[in-house]
């Protein structure tokens, strides 16, 4: 299962700290099994070993007085307090503070996420709430930079290292890797399906030349290595000698790492917008393997106002079909331009019907799903999905015609999971008769607003770009415009490749990644060297672990301020 947060019995904080943040924070597997977990353990192996995901057992509440509170903090700020509630006495304020001014330092823009206005359907605005602007002009740097440090602090603290696995559609890849960069003591293993990634998305991973960075194609979908990752992640006697973690989004981290943009961007939307907290907000969000959303319904559960999460889907579209009938059944992979939600059977699905059944053990209903390819929800399930989630399938073409329409009318160039998630937020508008859902008294005070959420830079999707656009456009205007085209991105195209192994269908993908997991142990050090390198003592270890971190951070500020 994967891991959830939980409470243990150390209580409650002083009186004038938040009402339900725990001194520690215990996570638990969605089916059940396994209990009381550390978040150090939880996000230093991804799967919990019943093969569930973990959750956090106790979701900690924010009230509207911290809300308020919080209103006019910069958005690192306000992952300081948030990811505090998760983080309890694991991890000092302060070193927290540290690895996320840490993370955000090389974003492209000051305030982390900017809002765009791009449209008003129904009287109802549409905005772009822009999370593409970290090292890989995606919302996985979100994740990734906040998750892959604080496996760093941990593993340094210990004098250990880790070998992180990871499978990406397109964007959590180059994220991971550039996360794992900047660190001391964690390697990465990274596949991505050959010939199903832009090729700007191929050459940040495969430009990559460092002794802690591996990166493979694979033969087959966008899915197809999850089942060999999860099978070397928990067996138990690999994950005890070799430190192996997931940074997908079936790591915890991620999920946690990824609440934050929620309360930042409706925090800033409604202030923009002159509207009082605890009105609620509806989210729009390109859709594949939902983390994001998940992430999202956590924020709602935790005490954020939102409406409804609108969920865009192209063709893979399992979700839809869960909503509409209420039958969750995996189908063949189908090819799109939207290519980082291509997802036949999204993971992190068991999470949201944890948190939508109360923390009820999932293990009955995902072994049918592994068993059969296939699983009903319960008509309480099923009427529950409905109230939360609104999707919206959106295939290439009216994909392809929203890019168009948007840089024609509104000169706002989105990419095509952007587009993905403009075009569902019209669709709820005009499909739900807009104007009467945001005034529904029963739904409490609604904003006449809807935020999607834009997950990647248009950069980084050539194929999709030209095909909407047509002509020379992608030369005239996307190479040629200022700000267009990051120079980073244009600098990248020209680096050479490193050559890779392609795993083929018909190999035995576990047994391989095994070896690729031994050999590069082998070039390492043991853990017992490493702790003789590092010292004994887990105090000086981390002493020095902060110290690294305080030096970090003051050579940030004295570049910003510079």
């Amino acid at each position: 299962g994967l891991f959830m947060p939980g409470k243990d019995s150390n209580g409650l904080r002083a009186e004038n700290e938040y009402e339900r943040t725990y001194l520690s924070m215990k996570f638990v597997s969605t089916r059940g099994k396994v209990r009381g977990v550390s978040l150090e353990k939880c996000i230093s192996s991804g799967y919990a070993q019943d093969g569930g995901l973990f959750m956090p057992e106790t979701i900690p509440k924010v009230a509207i007085k911290d809300l308020l509170s919080w209103q006019n903090l910069s958005f690192q700020d306000l992952a300081v307090e948030i990811l505090s509630l998760f983080t309890g006495d694991e991890i000092s304020r302060d070193e927290l503070r540290l690895i996320i001014y840490s993370g955000f330092e090389e974003f492209g823009c000051r305030e982390i996420v900017p809002i765009v206005d791009v449209l008003e359907e129904k009287g109802v605005r549409i905005c772009s709430a822009e999370l593409f602007h970290g090292q890989t002009y995606a919302f996985k740097d979100f994740g990734q930079q906040v998750l892959c440090r604080l496996l760093d602090f941990f593993k340094r603290k210990r004098g250990e290292s880790a070998t992180l696995l990871v499978s990406t559609t397109g964007d959590t890849g180059p994220a991971a890797i550039a996360a794992v960069r900047s660190t001391e003591n964690l390697r990465i293993v990274c596949f991505y399906p050959k010939d199903q990634v832009s090729r700007l998305q191929e050459k940040q991973m495969t430009t990559v030349d460092s002794p802690n960075v591996h990166v493979y194609p694979f033969e087959g979908g966008g899915d197809d290595m999850d089942l060999p990752i999860k099978k070397i992640t928990t067996d138990e006697m690999i994950q005890k000698d070799y430190n192996l973690c997931s940074v997908n989004s079936i790591n915890i981290g991620r999920i946690l790492a990824q609440t934050v943009h929620y309360f930042f961007v409706y925090l800033k939307s409604l202030s923009t917008a002159q509207i009082s907290v605890s009105t609620k907000l509806v989210f729009s969000i390109p859709t594949g393997a939902m983390g994001n959303v998940t992430a999202g319904i956590l924020a709602k559960q935790m005490g954020l106002p939102v409406g409804r999460f609108v969920c865009g889907v192209n063709a893979n579209d399992i979700l839809h079909r869960a909503v509409t009938t209420g039958v969750f059944r995996k189908k063949d992979l189908a090819r799109t331009l939207s290519e980082a939600i291509n997802i036949q059977v999204p993971y992190n699905f068991e999470r949201v019907m944890y948190l939508l059944d109360d923390g009820k053990s999932q293990a009955e209903i995902m072994k049918q799903m592994e068993e059969k390819g296939s699983m009903s929800l319960s008509q309480n399930l099923h009427i529950k999905l409905k109230q939360l989630i609104s999707t919206v399938r959106v295939n290439d073409g009216p994909m392809l015609q929203t890019i168009k329409d948007l840089y024609t009318d509104r000169k706002y160039l989105a990419d095509p999971h952007t587009a993905v998630g403009i075009y569902a937020a019209r669709n709820f508008t005009r499909e739900n008769k807009a104007l009467g859902f945001f005034r529904d008294t029963k739904l409490g005070p609604m904003a006449p607003k809807i935020v999607c959420l834009a997950t990647a830079h248009p950069c980084k999707f050539e194929e999709a770009i030209r095909e909407a656009m047509g002509g020379g456009f992608w030369e005239e205007t996307v190479l040629k415009t200022a700000g267009m085209m990051p120079k980073s991105a244009k600098d990248l195209m020209r680096l050479a490749e490193v050559p890779r192994g392609l795993f083929k269908k018909g190999e035995d993908w576990p047994e391989r990644l095994r070896s690729i997991i031994l050999t590069e142990q082998k070039r390492n050090p043991t853990k017992e060297k490493r702790r003789a390198i590092c010292g004994s003592s887990a105090g000086i270890l981390s002493i020095l672990s902060l110290a690294a971190l305080v030096a970090g951070f003051t050579a940030s500020m004295l570049r910003r301020n510079n």
